[in-house]
């Protein structure tokens, strides 16, 4: 009866052993797992057991990508058509894409729905330009919104946070809106998708997906008609949403979309050292140079004990040269201890927030 929630169980047991002395009856717990099952709070199917409105979001998303996936019959064009447009795109933006990149475009252009993945520096921003701009031309769209007063933008971009989206709009000239804008949504719906307005348009292009969670996705595709071509932009390797799920890296892993990954570097030119220690990072390794101070970064060795000095110094020195608290961002792994979070965010407030005469009265 209780195979299915064996390996539940099993953790289960163990966490609740670790903060007590006496053990714990595994029929106890394995009778409240079936109880939540009956009542329908979990759902149990292979080995795996799913908090039931997760579960349910999942199927949801699975059968919209299907609907979307399988909808209307693209408009094709001639290889000719098409090799004619993107010259004159190159030209335009002043950009001579490669063969990895013009498939990329070429992919995009002929999915229903497609992914594009990438680390920094790899060209994606480029991509959606070219994409963006073939397709415009290909449909003999403009993409002058002022024509479109009483009718829809044909050419939809959002991004999950104001940051992203404002980004997109500053590299492709074109409005871009968070997804919860785009469906008319102000963050207090919580998971309802049918909150959400119906998208129209005929093609979206979504970027920084790694940052996308199961609710939003699912009620996002609920939005999008059977007519409109989707984009999925983003790196596989950046941590996954702060919402439920890794929306990103499993719709790559179903390999049930198509999907491209771009791995050639082409920021370097920009004598950028962080974008190449990134991907040596992400390959598990450390150049040789990691420790040695570059044009774009620094690097100081020092204590967990010695930090807090070392805090102060760098973002006294930041404010000196006129750096905002918006333009200064400090990580730290914990809370707790001399270089945890809690320390470190009193420093620092003490240099770009200090409390003036009348606060301390």
């Amino acid at each position: 009866t209780y195979t299915t929630a064996q390996p539940l169980l099993t953790g289960t047991i163990r966490l609740l052993q670790s903060s007590r002395n006496e053990a714990v009856n595994p029929k106890l717990v394995a009778d409240q797992l079936l109880a939540l099952a009956k009542v329908q709070k979990i759902v149990g199917e292979g080995d795996k057991i799913y908090l039931k409105n997760l579960y349910d979001t999942e199927w949801q998303i699975a059968e919209h990508l299907n609907r979307i996936n399988n909808g209307d019959e693209l408009k094709s064009f001639n290889d000719e058509a098409i090799e004619k447009q993107m010259r004159v795109v190159e030209r335009n933006l002043g950009i001579d894409y490669d063969d990895s990149q013009e498939t990329a475009i070429l992919t995009a252009m002929k999915s229903r729905v497609f992914i594009l993945t990438g680390g920094p520096g790899t060209g994606k921003t480029t991509i959606i330009n070219g994409l963006v701009n073939l397709y415009a031309r290909l449909h003999e769209y403009s993409l002058d919104i002022n024509q479109y007063k009483d009718k829809p933008f044909p050419i939809l971009l959002a991004a999950p946070t104001g940051r992203a989206a404002k980004r997109m709009s500053e590299t492709t000239g074109m409005p871009a809106s968070t997804i919860h804008r785009l469906l008319g949504l102000n963050g207090h719906e919580g998971n309802d998708a049918n909150a959400a307005k119906d998208l129209e348009g005929a093609l979206l292009i979504v970027d920084e997906m790694s940052m996308v969670d199961v609710f939003l996705f699912r009620t996002l595709l609920r939005a999008i008609p059977d007519t409109m071509q989707v984009v999925l932009v983003g790196d596989k390797d950046q941590l996954p949403s702060v919402g439920p799920g890794q929306v990103f890296h499993d719709l790559l892993a179903s390999q049930r979309v198509k999907a491209m990954e771009l791995d050639t570097i082409y920021r370097q030119g920009e004598a950028s050292s962080i974008i190449p220690l990134a991907h040596d990072i992400k390959m598990g390794r450390l150049p040789a140079d990691f420790d040695k101070n570059q044009p774009d970064r620094s690097f100081i060795s020092c204590s967990a004990a010695q930090m807090p000095s070392v805090i102060e110094q760098i973002i006294g020195k930041a404010k000196q040269k006129g750096f905002s608290a918006e333009n200064v961002q400090v990580l730290a792994p914990m809370y707790r201890g001399p270089a945890g979070i809690t320390r470190l965010n009193t420093i620092i407030q003490e240099i770009m927030n200090p409390q003036t005469e009348t606060h301390r009265k």
